[in-house]
């Protein structure tokens, strides 16, 4: 759960300069390696090994290779976009409640955020629709998810990220949130 604090963090937008946007071009957490089908099916075997709490996925590649995988994540964040090009694939969205929101490339907005930490904290499934980018998103539920959750996202050319909460990645997450230059 975030506290105050975390929240203040988005209390404004967040501007990620070119310079940011490159060092989160380095994975936040564990990367499993390879191509798209073989990192995601060994992401989602790790997730099922793991049993974490909560699983969040971010982007629609990852979200729909995990559930093609045998995991429901708990939160998707999507933006209808693979790699800046329309998402060729579907998304069943059958039991999630699904929220619309606004965020425009390399910012993050405050009600983006908090539509993000509302929907880890709820812990039922919601889908996350961004109008924007969804990338930068994986901060906030950082924040927000508990220790024993995991957060999946895809590492461009180079696989899975498995990003598994705790104090330490919460930490870095803040770390990287601060070098954003508030709008």
């Amino acid at each position: 759960m975030p506290s105050k604090s975390d929240r203040q963090i988005f209390s404004r937008p967040l501007y990620f300069s070119e310079e940011l946007k490159e060092r989160l071009r380095q994975p936040l957490g564990t990367l499993i390696a390879g191509d798209l089908e073989s990192s995601s099916k060994r992401a989602a075997e790790e997730i099922k090994r793991s049993k974490p709490t909560m699983v969040v996925a971010v982007g629609d590649v990852t979200s729909s290779s995990l559930v093609n995988h045998g995991v429901k994540p708990d939160v998707i964040i999507i933006d209808g976009r693979y790699e800046r090009r329309v998402f060729g694939g579907k998304h069943e969205l059958g039991g999630y409640e699904v929220r619309n929101v606004k965020n425009p490339a390399g910012v993050i907005i405050p009600e983006a955020a908090e539509a993000v930490m509302d929907a880890v904290e709820a812990r039922r499934s919601v889908a996350i629709l961004v109008d924007g980018e969804e990338d930068l998103l994986a901060l906030p539920a950082i924040l927000a998810l508990s220790d024993g959750g995991v957060l999946a996202y895809g590492q461009p050319k180079k696989g899975c990220v498995l990003v598994w909460a705790s104090e330490k990645t919460r930490e870095k997450a803040r770390e990287l949130l601060a070098r954003a230059t508030p709008v």
